[in-house]
């Protein structure tokens, strides 16, 4: 499994935050930002919509309302205030990593 990595990056002069995710680190129960994928009315072996792979594979951000799933491969980019997931061909086209 590809290991989650941190790093830097900006958007219209601004820089923020990203965690390109992969899945949860099994060393801790759950990452700081990304939940478990977790919900009764959708089984774990569930595929995706989004990616196709099976649903206990994912993440979940609570964003209020209803939160975002996280497929993995996704970046989480936060700003400070509001964190969201981003698609990885997303993020590539509309970020530069800064360090």
């Amino acid at each position: 499994m590809t290991r989650n990595y941190e790093g830097k990056a900006c958007l219209k002069e601004r820089v923020l935050k990203f965690t390109r995710w992969y899945g949860h680190d099994h060393e801790r129960s759950e990452d700081a930002v990304v939940r478990y994928w977790r919900r009764p009315d959708v089984p774990g072996d569930t595929p995706c919509g989004q990616c196709g792979e099976i649903m206990d594979l994912h993440g979940w951000l609570d964003t209020g309302g209803d939160g975002q799933r996280v497929c993995p491969g996704d970046y989480v980019v936060t700003n400070g205030v509001q964190t969201v997931p981003v698609k990885a061909a997303v993020f590539e086209r509309l970020f530069a990593v800064v360090e």
